[in-house]
């Protein structure tokens, strides 16, 4: 081979070199493997299992930033002379905890200074057994509004019914009331 046939080998070789390094070496197309699709974002959403006309108690959830606790509400919407209400809350204690020390009660029966007899207890996981009433010789509520907030933690990712059960709504002369009871999905992705 002459030293011209030798230097145009070695430029063509070069060359090649040069170009294979360029476009990422040899096979594969440049990734070094599989693309791994990105993490689901976090994310909690709340479904009513129906929008509240009137004569209804219902479970809401207002804020939906913090996909690691929210804080549900008990709310009752155009009721007629409401004095009282028991009820339980039913939750999916596989998803979430209740911060039982931190629950607060709404305006609706206290509004206008009002006494009011409250008792929140967890007696078994997933189940809150609530009372509230007003207190004395006073007539009940008509309008809407929100009765009690409950805090939760969530501490596993799914969908799950929140779910009012053992219900009941009483009027000022402790007739019981003719109500609707709502309840919800609530979706978590930590």
């Amino acid at each position: 081979m002459t030293n011209r046939n030798a230097g145009l080998a070695l430029l063509l070789g070069l060359v090649l070199v040069c170009t294979t390094a360029a476009c990422g070496g040899s096979g594969g197309g440049g990734g070094g493997g599989p693309t791994v699709p990105p993490p689901p974002a976090r994310m909690i959403s709340w479904t009513p299992d129906a929008e509240p006309g009137d004569d209804v108690i219902y479970l809401d959830v207002r804020d939906l930033s913090n996909p690691d606790a929210f804080v549900l509400q008990i709310r009752a919407r155009r009721v007629s002379d409401l004095y009282g209400v028991a009820l339980d809350v039913v939750y999916p204690s596989n998803m979430m905890t209740f911060a039982a020390a931190a629950f607060t009660e709404g305006d609706f029966f206290s509004d206008g200074g009002f006494d009011t007899l409250l008792e929140v207890s967890e007696r078994d996981r997933g189940r809150i057994v609530i009372g509230l009433s007003r207190v004395g010789e006073v007539r009940g509520r008509s309008t809407g509004g929100l009765l009690l907030s409950l805090p939760f933690a969530t501490t596993a990712n799914g969908a799950s019914d929140l779910a009012i059960e053992s219900e009941h709504g009483y009027d000022s002369d402790g007739v019981p009331m003719s109500l609707t009871w709502l309840g919800g999905t609530v979706r978590v992705q930590r």
